[in-house]
């Protein structure tokens, strides 16, 4: 289940501002929850799907999980927090 990103691309700018406050609303929602929040990946946790997982206090990936970004490929920058978020779960690049 999730969305289409190439959709998401085709909206106007009151369509897509009110897609992303969505979003980051539920995000928000996640962070603020007061008990740990466990992701659990099976397949592919991409997109918002991948927003929900950077936003869980923990993650567990099968061997098969598939994790991105992919909003990038059609032009869409994560502008909704996960590109903050992102670091902070990931870690640093190693030098």
């Amino acid at each position: 289940m999730g969305a289409d990103v190439t959709g998401i691309a085709t909206l106007d700018k009151t369509g897509c501002r009110n897609f992303f406050l969505g979003l980051t609303r539920m995000y928000k929602t996640f962070h603020s929850i007061d008990k740990i929040t466990i992701a659990m990946v099976h397949g592919y946790a991409t997109a918002g799907g991948m927003g929900i997982v950077s936003f869980c206090d923990l993650a567990v990936a099968s061997e098969d999980a598939c994790l991105g970004f992919t909003a990038v490929n059609v032009g869409l920058f994560c502008m909704n927090g996960t590109a903050i978020m992102a670091p902070r779960v990931m870690g640093g690049k190693k030098r």
